[in-house]
């Protein structure tokens, strides 16, 4: 037979209850003081089982729509199917506790009241609305050294993909020469796509044109 899914089921870990935290329940928990249109976090305690909710109300967050003598009613939203409905249910007091959620919310309201008095007092008029952190102030660096920094000339080595060495021994020939055959040979070299049965066709009539010019002087 396969596994039932009753109204607790896989619930061991869910409603479990936290560590070091077993045992009597606080007094604190009966005495609390809930008021309509409050908010409460639904949080089931597994040693109850009395007015326990449904396990998709754990850890959902409501408002307190009815208050009566061992249970706390609490609108939930629930989501089903494409639309949101609101479902009113009641929980006893050992499965809820106050929510935080407004509490931030709250401490504004009293600052902006703050605020908004010491302004009136002043004679002023001023803004209470959150505004989005701007940029960073600038600021003087101090102890800092300037460096000018020259960039590399482009070199055809990379692209070439051959020896180093034997490229800037004939870089140094040809920027040593001064026949006049350089300028299209560097031109050549420097070309993109260029090969190496290229290059070495080019090294050879360079070298043969540069022989005739010393033989002929």
């Amino acid at each position: 037979m396969p596994a039932g899914h009753g109204v607790r089921s896989q619930t061991r870990d869910l409603f479990a209850r936290p560590f070091r935290k077993k045992g009597y329940i606080a007094l604190s928990t009966y005495l609390r003081t809930y008021k309509i249109g409050g908010y409460v976090d639904v949080k089931v305690n597994g040693a109850v089982h009395k007015g326990m909710p449904h396990k998709f109300y754990h850890g959902r967050t409501g408002r307190v729509w009815n208050v009566t003598k061992r249970a706390i009613g609490v609108e939930v939203n629930k989501q089903v199917g494409n639309r949101i409905i609101r479902k009113w249910i009641h929980v006893r007091v050992e499965h809820v506790q106050p929510s935080r959620c407004a509490e931030e919310f709250k401490l504004r309201n009293v600052k902006n009241d703050q605020l908004k008095a010491e302004a009136k007092a002043k004679g002023e008029v001023i803004s209470t609305k959150r505004q989005p952190e701007g940029p960073k102030p600038g600021f003087m660096v101090e102890g800092a050294t300037l460096e000018t920094v020259t960039p590399i000339p482009y070199d055809v080595v990379n692209d070439l993909k051959g020896d180093f060495r034997t490229f800037s021994a004939l870089r140094v020939i040809f920027m040593g020469s001064s026949d006049s055959i350089f300028p299209s040979i560097f031109y050549h070299l420097l070309a993109p796509r260029v090969t190496w049965p290229q290059i070495g066709f080019l090294v050879k009539q360079t070298m043969i044109k540069m022989a005739k010019n010393w033989i002929g002087r």
